[in-house]
């Protein structure tokens, strides 16, 4: 896959509050991958979500989870993306040493 160049309009007075706080602006570009990945993966994101409600929607009335159940998954589902955080925070420390 071949890149893509853009270019970036900005405006003046962010320009100077940059150069003023110290912040390079020569080089943003992998600022702008993250800030790229960032938003995809949230639409992603909604996306299975809003896909995952209709699914459930769908079910026979029989089937579908209570609302108390699906807060035990979010539940879950947070709680194990904060052990992973935690996991990577600390061997990102460890490399830093």
């Amino acid at each position: 896959m071949s890149d893509v160049e853009i270019t970036i309009k900005l405006p003046e007075e962010l320009v100077e509050r940059a150069r003023a706080e110290g912040v390079r602006l020569d080089n943003v570009t992998e600022d702008v991958i993250e800030l790229l990945e960032n938003r995809i993966e949230r639409k992603a994101a909604l996306r299975r979500l809003l896909d995952l409600a209709d699914q459930i929607d769908r079910l026979p009335n029989d089937l579908k989870p209570t609302p108390e159940e699906i807060e035990a998954e979010i539940r879950a589902a947070r709680a194990e993306r904060a052990d992973l955080d935690e996991r990577w925070s600390i061997s990102g420390d460890a490399r830093m040493r």
